[in-house]
């Protein structure tokens, strides 16, 4: 079974993964002024990210790589740094392979401007840096993709959702997509889980919960 310890992430980055991040104007002005507050971020983009602009001119950098493209070659940054121990001059981005590949397979289901399934998979990324790829096509499997697929709407906490999805089959089995087309509230049928079962499930939601910076309640009347 998949176990969600509670790492440190790069909160400031994690705040914007966590953010709306369509793309306009007006969020890369919100995104200029947010990286002018937190200097640890702009301090990074300014030594890696000389490639696309010798003098770090943000607006050089944002429109020659869009968000996804800054948000890409950062987290391949973390995970450099997590791996080797310093934050490289040099972006190389086989290091998240995994995690766009699985960003991609979602994509339907993801609410455009959201990054939740690219930060669940930067996440497992710390957490299973060894075998993420693993971790993730156990996490969404074939059976996943097509109960998303036929029976789900998008859904804005794509990564609450699938972590949610994935305990409860464990424990329930593939029962729980039968309740799930037939409407069973989330409460009602993580009440009806064993004590251990819950404590387990609350466990690792809340380690996610804690590695993302993110306190709202994970327990609601619909998953």
């Amino acid at each position: 079974m998949i176990e969600l310890s509670f790492v440190n992430l790069p909160d400031a980055f994690t705040y914007l993964l966590r953010s709306n991040m369509q793309s306009s104007g007006k969020t890369y002005s919100g995104l200029r002024s947010y990286l002018n507050v937190n200097k640890g971020l702009k301090g990074i983009i300014e030594k890696s990210f000389k490639d696309i602009d010798r003098d770090c001119r943000f607006d050089r950098i944002i429109n020659s790589l869009g968000w996804l493209g800054l948000r890409d070659r950062l987290a391949a940054i973390f995970l450099e740094h997590l791996h080797h121990g310093f934050f490289p001059h040099e972006v190389s981005l086989v290091q998240i392979s995994p995690v766009l590949n699985f960003e991609n397979k979602l994509k339907n289901s993801n609410i455009e401007g959201f990054s939740r399934a690219f930060m669940l998979g930067f996440y497992l990324s710390f957490v299973y840096h060894e075998n993420v790829k693993d971790i993730l096509d156990e996490l969404v499997d074939d059976k996943v993709l097509e109960f998303l697929k036929n029976d789900c709407k998008k859904n804005q906490k794509l990564d609450v959702f699938l972590i949610s999805l994935y305990y409860f089959r464990q424990f329930l089995g593939d029962d729980i997509f039968k309740l799930l087309r037939q409407g069973t509230s989330y409460q009602e049928i993580f009440f009806n889980l064993g004590e251990n079962e819950q404590r387990i499930m609350t466990k690792n939601l809340l380690g996610y919960k804690a590695s993302i910076n993110e306190d709202d309640l994970f327990v609601d009347q619909t998953i």
